[in-house]
């Protein structure tokens, strides 16, 4: 009856909660795993190949057949575009120098019909038919998007390396 009494008493008993301890110290490092499987790109990446644009100077094609996480991507991740003229890369919106030290200003937008991806460049400057070597579009998925916190989006190579895209 004793041992019955002394625990209904401990166990009603309330008081102050205390504050939480310091850290303690950080244990041993564990032994490193084996390597895992090389991981895929952390964005989707189309390329044109060599493209012109009509005399007006701009441009629209589409990308065909996008798998369905690379459409899903394009709401709510990151869609960069790449030109590349005179063996360099330009990023876009922006300048893009062709030969002769010609220049010209490009925006882009685009939109989603199903599996196809709509690209439309327009020329800002003076309508002239330009041809570049490439066109890049890159989809970064906004689960990898944090990633580009820490990238020159602006430079192609380096977009290339961090999301592991072929060249």
């Amino acid at each position: 009856m004793l041992l019955v009494l002394i625990g209904l008493v401990f166990s009603a008993c309330e008081g102050p909660q205390g504050e939480i301890g310091p850290e303690g110290p950080q244990g041993p490092q564990g032994v490193q795993g084996e390597p895992g499987e090389a991981g895929t790109a952390g964005a989707f990446q189309f390329s044109t190949d060599t493209i012109s644009t009509d005399e007006s100077g701009d441009l629209a094609f589409a990308l065909e057949d996008l798998p369905a996480d690379a459409v899903a991507s394009v709401e709510k991740g990151v869609i960069l575009v790449y030109a590349k003229s005179q063996n360099l890369w330009f990023p876009l919106p922006g300048i893009v120098l062709f030969g002769n030290n010609q220049v010209s200003s490009y925006s882009f937008f685009y939109g989603i019909e199903g599996q196809n991806m709509n690209v439309f460049l327009l020329q800002n400057s003076e309508a002239a038919k330009r041809s570049f070597q490439d066109l890049r579009v890159v989809i970064v998925p906004a689960l990898n998007a944090r990633l580009s916190a820490e990238v020159n989006l602006k430079n192609y190579e380096d977009v290339r390396k961090a999301f592991n895209l072929p060249e």
